[in-house]
Protein backbone atom coordinates (compact mmCIF):
# COMPACT_ATOMS: atom_id res chain seq x y z
CA UNK A 1 0.00 0.00 0.00
CA UNK A 2 1.44 3.42 -0.90
CA UNK A 3 -0.40 6.33 1.16
CA UNK A 4 0.34 9.58 -0.58
CA UNK A 5 -0.61 13.14 1.59
CA UNK A 6 0.04 16.56 0.08
CA UNK A 7 -0.47 19.95 2.48
CA UNK A 8 -0.23 23.40 0.70
CA UNK A 9 1.55 25.98 2.63
CA UNK A 10 0.02 28.98 4.04
CA UNK A 11 2.00 31.73 3.94
CA UNK A 12 3.80 31.38 0.46
CA UNK A 13 2.88 29.32 -2.85
CA UNK A 14 3.76 25.80 -2.37
CA UNK A 15 2.84 22.24 -0.90
CA UNK A 16 4.79 19.66 0.70
CA UNK A 17 3.97 15.52 -0.37
CA UNK A 18 4.57 12.72 1.99
CA UNK A 19 5.05 9.29 0.81
CA UNK A 20 4.55 6.33 2.84
CA UNK A 21 4.47 2.28 2.11
CA UNK A 22 3.73 -0.75 3.59
CA UNK A 23 3.87 -4.23 2.98
CA UNK A 24 6.37 -3.83 0.08
CA UNK A 25 8.55 -6.35 -1.80
CA UNK A 26 12.28 -5.26 -1.26
CA UNK A 27 14.26 -2.88 -3.74
CA UNK A 28 11.40 -0.82 -4.92
CA UNK A 29 12.15 2.84 -5.32
CA UNK A 30 9.94 6.02 -6.31
CA UNK A 31 9.75 7.72 -9.44
CA UNK A 32 8.46 11.61 -9.89
CA UNK A 33 9.33 13.66 -12.72
CA UNK A 34 8.71 17.27 -12.17
CA UNK A 35 8.41 20.14 -15.23
CA UNK A 36 6.15 22.26 -17.39
CA UNK A 37 6.23 25.48 -16.21
CA UNK A 38 4.52 27.71 -18.12
CA UNK A 39 1.86 30.72 -18.01
CA UNK A 40 -1.06 28.93 -18.76
CA UNK A 41 -3.69 29.39 -16.06
CA UNK A 42 -7.16 28.24 -16.13
CA UNK A 43 -10.40 30.23 -15.77
CA UNK A 44 -10.33 29.35 -12.38
CA UNK A 45 -6.81 28.52 -11.49
CA UNK A 46 -7.63 24.54 -12.92
CA UNK A 47 -10.26 24.14 -10.56
CA UNK A 48 -11.58 20.84 -11.00
CA UNK A 49 -14.72 20.61 -13.13
CA UNK A 50 -14.65 24.38 -14.51
CA UNK A 51 -12.37 23.90 -17.47
CA UNK A 52 -13.41 23.57 -21.30
CA UNK A 53 -11.17 20.69 -21.80
CA UNK A 54 -12.20 17.53 -19.55
CA UNK A 55 -10.16 17.72 -15.82
CA UNK A 56 -7.96 14.50 -17.49
CA UNK A 57 -6.21 16.71 -20.20
CA UNK A 58 -5.88 19.78 -18.37
CA UNK A 59 -3.21 18.43 -15.51
CA UNK A 60 -1.79 16.75 -17.90
CA UNK A 61 1.95 17.18 -18.65
CA UNK A 62 2.67 18.02 -22.41
CA UNK A 63 6.27 18.38 -23.11
CA UNK A 64 5.61 21.41 -24.70
CA UNK A 65 5.06 23.08 -21.60
CA UNK A 66 9.04 22.69 -20.50
CA UNK A 67 10.32 24.52 -23.46
CA UNK A 68 12.96 27.09 -22.18
CA UNK A 69 12.52 26.04 -18.71
CA UNK A 70 15.83 26.09 -17.38
CA UNK A 71 16.83 23.39 -14.30
CA UNK A 72 19.36 23.65 -11.91
CA UNK A 73 20.73 20.38 -9.47
CA UNK A 74 22.16 20.48 -6.07
CA UNK A 75 22.50 17.32 -3.41
CA UNK A 76 19.29 17.47 -2.00
CA UNK A 77 17.36 20.01 -3.87
CA UNK A 78 16.99 21.25 -7.43
CA UNK A 79 15.88 24.75 -8.88
CA UNK A 80 13.32 25.23 -12.43
CA UNK A 81 13.41 28.87 -13.22
CA UNK A 82 11.08 29.66 -16.61
CA UNK A 83 9.43 33.60 -17.81
CA UNK A 84 6.33 32.31 -15.48
CA UNK A 85 8.05 31.29 -12.29
CA UNK A 86 11.28 30.47 -10.23
CA UNK A 87 10.19 26.68 -8.49
CA UNK A 88 12.31 25.47 -5.66
CA UNK A 89 12.31 21.64 -4.63
CA UNK A 90 13.61 19.59 -1.90
CA UNK A 91 13.53 16.00 -2.08
CA UNK A 92 14.28 13.10 0.47
CA UNK A 93 17.86 12.23 1.89
CA UNK A 94 19.37 9.54 -0.41
CA UNK A 95 17.12 10.67 -3.25
CA UNK A 96 19.20 11.20 -6.79
CA UNK A 97 18.19 13.67 -9.37
CA UNK A 98 18.82 14.07 -13.00
CA UNK A 99 17.42 15.73 -15.84
CA UNK A 100 15.87 14.94 -19.09
CA UNK A 101 14.05 15.97 -22.00
CA UNK A 102 10.13 16.39 -21.63
CA UNK A 103 9.90 14.92 -24.92
CA UNK A 104 10.41 11.24 -23.42
CA UNK A 105 7.71 11.68 -20.83
CA UNK A 106 5.52 9.05 -21.31
CA UNK A 107 8.18 6.51 -21.88
CA UNK A 108 9.60 5.85 -18.35
CA UNK A 109 12.90 3.67 -19.33
CA UNK A 110 13.69 6.48 -22.20
CA UNK A 111 12.95 9.17 -18.92
CA UNK A 112 15.52 7.06 -16.64
CA UNK A 113 17.66 6.78 -19.63
CA UNK A 114 21.57 9.01 -18.58
CA UNK A 115 22.20 11.19 -21.35
CA UNK A 116 24.62 13.48 -20.20
CA UNK A 117 26.43 14.82 -23.37
CA UNK A 118 22.71 15.79 -24.49
CA UNK A 119 21.00 19.54 -23.71
CA UNK A 120 17.39 19.92 -24.07
CA UNK A 121 14.97 23.27 -24.62
CA UNK A 122 12.85 20.81 -22.59
CA UNK A 123 14.43 19.86 -19.97
CA UNK A 124 11.89 18.16 -16.53
CA UNK A 125 13.52 16.76 -13.73
CA UNK A 126 13.67 13.05 -12.80
CA UNK A 127 14.06 11.75 -9.15
CA UNK A 128 14.60 8.74 -7.78
CA UNK A 129 14.32 7.32 -4.20
CA UNK A 130 14.34 3.93 -2.58
CA UNK A 131 10.65 2.98 -0.90
CA UNK A 132 11.29 1.38 2.64
CA UNK A 133 8.41 0.22 4.75
CA UNK A 134 6.81 2.93 6.62
CA UNK A 135 9.40 5.27 6.28
CA UNK A 136 7.97 8.06 5.12
CA UNK A 137 9.24 10.34 2.11
CA UNK A 138 8.80 13.87 1.57
CA UNK A 139 8.86 15.95 -1.35
CA UNK A 140 8.72 19.87 -1.20
CA UNK A 141 7.62 22.47 -4.18
CA UNK A 142 7.56 26.17 -3.67
CA UNK A 143 7.08 28.84 -5.85
CA UNK A 144 9.85 31.88 -5.28
CA UNK A 145 9.08 35.50 -5.51
CA UNK A 146 10.67 37.12 -8.59
CA UNK A 147 10.85 40.71 -8.27
CA UNK A 148 9.33 40.68 -4.55
CA UNK A 149 5.78 40.17 -6.69
CA UNK A 150 3.53 37.45 -6.12
CA UNK A 151 1.44 36.21 -8.47
CA UNK A 152 -1.85 37.94 -8.70
CA UNK A 153 -5.18 36.07 -7.93
CA UNK A 154 -7.15 36.08 -10.64
CA UNK A 155 -10.36 37.94 -11.17
CA UNK A 156 -12.55 35.51 -10.30
CA UNK A 157 -10.81 35.09 -6.95
CA UNK A 158 -10.62 38.77 -6.13
CA UNK A 159 -14.84 38.66 -6.80
CA UNK A 160 -15.77 36.11 -4.78
CA UNK A 161 -13.95 37.10 -2.03
CA UNK A 162 -14.72 40.85 -1.94
CA UNK A 163 -17.45 42.12 0.16
CA UNK A 164 -20.42 41.32 -1.60
CA UNK A 165 -19.36 39.06 -3.78
CA UNK A 166 -20.51 35.71 -4.90
CA UNK A 167 -19.06 34.05 -1.75
CA UNK A 168 -20.51 36.08 0.88
CA UNK A 169 -23.52 38.38 -0.73
CA UNK A 170 -24.00 41.83 1.74
CA UNK A 171 -27.58 40.38 2.35
CA UNK A 172 -25.99 36.97 3.51
CA UNK A 173 -22.88 37.82 5.32
CA UNK A 174 -23.10 37.83 9.09
CA UNK A 175 -23.30 41.22 10.58
CA UNK A 176 -19.49 41.85 12.65
CA UNK A 177 -20.65 42.14 16.66
CA UNK A 178 -20.27 45.59 17.79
Amino acid sequence: MLRVAALAYHETEGLIVRIEATGLAPDLELVWAYGGVNDQRGARDGDIGTERVPISQWFQLSPDFCQDNAVELTAGSFTLRAKAATITGLVPTGASLTTADASRWNDLPALLRPDPDSFSSRPMVVGRAPLTNNAPLFLSLQRLATNNTPAADLDTYREVTAPGGARCPQRACPKPAS
